[in-house]
């Protein structure tokens, strides 16, 4: 368990380091300035609202997950690319070549700061069998990443149900 004992001395603990300063490095640097002794270094409410909603929208999927249905057969997919115009079209082509298989139960596209945030649902057809969704996903994931405008592929989830409780896991 993370203790932060020496925080307000602008301590953290070697796991936070290795952790979220490493991987979340903006969100360090908020909690950096909100702890400075200096009120004039801490940052306004208006700037931690918008570093916060900045960080959340990496990690929500927007997509309707009621439609995705098929435990275990299910994949969800982010994928983060330069924006520019016909991407998603590129993109599904590029998952469909990967994975001929693999069926695009619904797709998302949203810009923020130039980039084009893609979010796919997939899944596989009732005849082929379940334990090919690594593969899918593996092939899918490394014909995405060489794809010179696609910056970050990340699997959202896997075995999907649509209920509350499953989401919020």
């Amino acid at each position: 368990m993370l203790v932060l004992k020496d925080l307000r001395r602008r301590i953290f603990p070697k796991d936070w380091q290795r952790t979220v300063s490493s991987t979340m490095p903006t969100v360090h640097a908020l909690i950096q300035g909100m702890l400075s002794p200096d009120a004039s270094e801490r940052p306004t409410s208006d700037l931690v609202s918008s570093v916060i909603d900045g960080q959340l929208a990496e990690f929500v999927f927007s997509l309707d997950l009621s439609s995705v249905v098929q435990r275990g057969r299910s994949l969800l997919l982010r994928v983060e690319a330069a924006d520019s115009e016909g991407i998603l079209t590129r993109t599904i082509n590029l998952i469909k070549e990967a994975s001929p298989d693999i069926v695009l139960i619904q797709y998302g596209l949203k810009v923020h700061s130039q980039k084009a945030i893609m979010e796919f649902a997939l899944s596989l057809p009732a005849d082929v069998d379940a334990n090919e969704l690594s593969t899918a996903h593996t092939d899918i994931s490394k014909k995405l990443s060489q794809s010179l405008e696609v910056h970050r592929v990340r699997q959202v989830a896997t075995d999907v149900c649509p209920t509350r409780q499953d989401s919020e896991t």
